[in-house]
């Protein structure tokens, strides 16, 4: 839900999400921030300990690699699985 009323922001650039759910949901409002133009794009997302499936975050870690401008990443207390992992050091 704060995913999508901040996607309504044009100069939403930082986004930082702790200790909550998050879903295949907030992939979809995720993927409405990285499909905006430079200079309107996501440039900080940060999850905190948050409650996020081991296929949503493979899906989130590919998502970014494939699809954003991001600046800052950051994956706090997070479950990446192996295949995550390997795609995150690939993006890196």
């Amino acid at each position: 839900m704060l995913l999508k009323a901040a996607s309504v922001l044009k100069t939403f650039k930082s986004f930082v999400y702790k200790q909550n759910d998050f879903g295949v949901e907030s992939m979809k409002q995720l993927n409405n921030f990285f499909s905006r133009k430079l200079p309107h794009q996501l440039i900080e997302l940060k999850l905190v300990n948050c409650r996020i499936n081991i296929l949503v975050m493979q899906e989130l870690v590919k998502l970014v690699k494939d699809r954003s401008q991001i600046q800052s990443l950051a994956l706090v207390r997070q479950n990446l699985g192996k295949q995550g992992f390997n795609d995150l050091c690939h993006l890196v």
